[in-house]
């Protein structure tokens, strides 16, 4: 696996450089079956946002466990649903990232997304010592149709209000 490192590494290089140079033409051949895994787990290295679009979910499962396989578990965001709720879920843990490889479908391109001025604006955050009081929090979460119970069995995931 290092042999082939070394040739996806060299490779890549190849092409930054030519980037570096502004050529204005760069010639690759296409990438099939794990040399796409390879090619970007070299690109991780000195980029912190690589955008990946595939031609369709099974392909974007496919490519998550092969990045996976390859030790990139910690920079990989899949978007595989394009629900707004889960739309604005994957841009918040964006947001919150410095380094990620974001997997999708070619239909995400045809998504419309809001700036992230208008989701810091519609982000409540809670934490401890923050400014919003008690009443407040409940009344936000009765925004969002959460329901009083007295014993919680398991944890769960609190999500923003969709935009």
């Amino acid at each position: 696996m290092n042999k082939i490192n070394s040739i996806v590494d060299s490779a890549a290089k190849k092409i930054f450089n030519a980037l570096d140079k502004q050529q204005s033409i760069i010639r690759t051949t296409p990438l099939y079956g794990v040399s796409k895994s390879f090619f970007v787990s070299s690109l991780i290295k000195t980029n912190n946002q690589i955008v990946v679009l595939l031609p369709d979910i099974k392909s974007v499962d496919e490519f998550s466990v092969e990045l996976n396989i390859l030790g990139l578990s910690d920079y990989i965001l899949s978007i595989n649903e394009f629900k707004a709720e889960s739309l604005q879920e994957k841009l918040t843990e964006i947001i919150n990232r410095k380094k990620f490889i974001l997997i999708s479908t070619y239909e995400l391109l045809l998504n419309e997304f809001p700036t992230k001025d208008k989701i810091d604006q519609k982000t409540t955050r809670v934490q401890i010592g923050g400014e919003l009081s008690y009443s407040e929090i409940i009344e936000y979460l009765n925004l969002l149709n959460y329901q009083k119970d007295k014993f919680v069995e398991a944890p769960v995931n609190i999500r923003s209000a969709a935009l």
